[in-house]
């Protein structure tokens, strides 16, 4: 998701991706245990995106509050 909201391509689509990160069992649910970090078979540095994306998350409920 990370790459896709920060890729101008995908930009385009970022606020439906964020709507549906911020349901139920979304980005909120994750406790960054670093369970994904230990299996994941690639170096991929997982707790720092999904840390980056709840900020994005954030500014997104917190723009979407006032303009609505």
């Amino acid at each position: 998701m990370r790459l896709f909201n920060d890729h101008p391509i995908g930009a385009a689509l970022k606020d439906e991706r964020l709507d549906a990160l911020m349901e139920e069992g979304g980005i909120a649910d994750c406790a960054k245990a670093g369970n994904c970090v230990e299996v994941c078979p690639k170096d991929i540095p997982l707790l720092e995106s999904i840390a980056a994306v709840q900020r994005q998350a954030t500014v997104y409920a917190i723009k979407s509050f006032f303009t609505k």
